[in-house]
């Protein structure tokens, strides 16, 4: 999260402490950065960052926070919903085959709603209203 005006980053989603105890590479990457979790330390325990190409990685490029929600796919079959502050038992992960039976690519917030859009297909997922 980048504030312009006052140039201050602030990090909202990272992998868990514990994987970057393990890869301590990983963890310049993000010094300096003050923490502002949108996932709690537990729920970064339980899932993995990466592709979803890779089973059961939480892929947060083809996601976005709407609505004090994360939406993103969960490996090749499943999407999560992640509520902000929330654990990861309280995660929503349904079947991606939201799309009238086809699968999501990638969520986008809009001043509209929540937009999932697929391989020519293309929904309104969540309305702001």
């Amino acid at each position: 999260k980048i504030e312009p005006d006052t140039e201050k980053m602030t990090l909202v989603i990272r992998e868990s402490r514990g994987l970057l105890r393990k890869y301590p590479q990983r963890a310049k990457s993000i010094s300096g950065l003050e923490e502002d979790l949108f996932l709690p330390e537990e729920f970064l325990n339980n899932i993995e960052l990466g592709p979803y190409s890779v089973l059961g990685n939480l892929d947060l490029s083809t996601g976005t926070i709407h609505n004090n929600k994360l939406w993103a796919r969960l490996g090749k079959s499943q999407i999560i919903i992640a509520e902000q502050g929330k654990s990861y038992v309280q995660a929503q992960i349904i079947d991606n085959n939201i799309l009238d039976g086809k699968e999501v690519w990638k969520f986008v917030s809009t001043p509209y709603g929540l937009i999932a859009i697929g391989e020519g297909t293309v929904g309104l997922i969540e309305t702001e209203n």
